[in-house]
C-alpha cells in the first residue's frame, strides 16, 4: 500500500515486498466486496486502515458474485480458523470417507495426500478414517467436484483452477494473481481475511454446490515450462501450442500462444506426440514423475502465470456438517 491517506472508494496501490500488511476481505451492501489493507507498523501492535477500491481483481470477483452476499451465518459455512466450541465429543462408530485426488500413484501431491489422511486418523483417534484413491479411481478429474456435491465421494483433493469452466473466479483462489502475496500470505488471508466466506458463498450459492472447501499446502512460483528450446523473449511463445489452465490461459493467449488444455496426467505424452509444443504443469518434483524431462529438456524457471499456489480439499457439506465438532 502506498504512503498516502486512501479515503474508502477512492483507488489505492498495493505493493509486495517485506511488509507487514494484511488483507481483509468482507461484504458490503449491492453484492460488493470490499477490500482492506491493514498496515502494521514495526513499533505499534495497532494497525493503520488503508482502502483501495476494488481494482480489476476484486472487481472480476464481484462481477461473478451473485448479488447481497451473505455473511458466513447466514449460508456458507464459518470459517475453521475461528476455533470451534462444544469440547470433545463422545465416543462413536468408526466415520469412514472415500477421497479422489486428482494425481497419479507417483506424483509427490499423493505423497502429501496420503500423509494429511493419516494425520486424520491419528489426530481423531481412529474415529475418522480417510481412504486415499488415485486419479480416475471413481470419477474424471473435470467431474470430481459434481461427485462430491451428489455424495458420491466423500471428497476430493486437487486445485480450484481445475473447474475454471464452471466459474472463472476459481481460478483466484490458490491459483491466481495472488494479490502480491506469498503461498504462506494467501492461506492467512484466506482464513484470517474473509476469503474462506468468500469462496463458500461463490461455491455453494453461485455455483449451488453442496460442498465446503478448505486451501491447505502453500506453495511457491511455479516453473515457466519445458520447452523444446530456451525462451530469450515473450515473443518466443508467438504461435507456440501451449499447455496451461485457468487465467493463465489469457496471459499466453495475450503473448501470442495457442493454450490447448491437456490434463496433468497426460501433458508428457501429449509432448511426445506433437499435440502441444511446451507445457507447465506444478513443480519439477511432479513435472519428473509425469515424464516431462523425457520428451522436453529445456525446463525455465519463474512463471508470468502463477506467483504461488494452494492445494484444495472439497468434502460433501452434508457429511462435514453431520461431524462432531471437535473432528471438525
Amino acid at each position: 500500500m502506498d504512503d498516502g491517506a486512501v479515503a474508502p472508494g477512492e483507488k489505492g496501490s498495493l505493493t509486495c515486498g517485506k511488509s507487514r500488511n494484511r488483507m481483509v476481505a468482507r461484504p458490503r451492501a449491492g453484492g460488493k466486496w470490499e477490500v482492506r489493507i491493514v498496515k502494521l507498523p514495526s513499533s505499534s501492535r495497532r494497525g493503520f486502515l488503508k482502502y483501495f477500491s476494488l481494482s480489476a481483481i476484486g472487481a472480476f470477483i464481484a462481477a461473478c458474485l451473485p448479488q447481497n452476499a451473505p455473511s458466513a451465518s447466514s449460508g456458507a459455512s464459518s470459517s475453521p480458523a475461528a476455533g470451534v466450541g462444544g469440547g470433545v465429543a463422545s465416543p462413536a462408530a468408526t466415520i469412514n470417507w472415500k477421497i479422489q485426488s486428482g494425481w497419479a500413484g507417483n506424483d509427490i501431491f499423493q505423497e502429501m495426500f496420503v500423509d494429511w489422511s493419516k494425520k486424520v486418523n491419528e489426530m481423531s483417534g481412529g474415529r475418522l478414517k480417510i481412504e486415499t484413491l488415485q486419479v480416475n479411481s471413481v470419477t474424471n478429474t473435470a467431474a470430481a467436484i459434481d461427485a462430491v456435491s451428489s455424495g458420491t465421494l466423500d471428497g476430493a483433493h486437487h486445485v480450484a483452477v481445475y473447474y475454471f469452466g464452471k466459474d472463472h473466479s476459481l481460478s483466484l483462489f490458490g491459483t491466481g494473481p495472488m494479490m502480491g502475496l506469498t503461498g504462506q500470505q494467501w492461506l492467512s488471508w484466506f482464513y484470517y481475511g474473509g476469503g474462506f466466506e468468500l469462496y463458500q458463498d461463490l461455491v455453494q450459492r453461485k455455483l449451488k454446490l453442496n460442498v465446503v472447501s478448505f486451501l491447505h499446502m502453500p506453495m511457491q512460483c511455479q516453473p515457466l515450462g519445458w520447452f523444446k528450446d530456451e525462451i530469450k523473449s515473450p515473443d518466443d511463445f508467438k504461435g507456440m501450442k501451449f499447455r496451461t489452465v485457468g487465467l493463465a490461459t489469457g496471459v499466453y493467449q495475450g503473448m501470442g500462444a495457442s493454450v490447448i488444455s491437456v490434463p496433468g496426467a497426460e501433458v508428457a505424452s501429449a509432448l511426445d506426440r506433437g499435440t502441444i509444443d511446451a507445457a507447465e504443469f506444478n513443480n519439477t518434483t511432479s513435472d519428473i514423475a509425469y515424464g516431462m524431462p523425457d520428451v522436453r529438456k529445456v525446463m525455465m524457471a519463474q512463471s508470468y502465470h502463477q506467483p504461488g499456489e494452494a492445494l484444495l480439499i472439497d468434502i460433501n457439506k452434508a457429511r462435514w456438517d453431520a461431524l462432531p465438532p471437535d473432528l471438525q
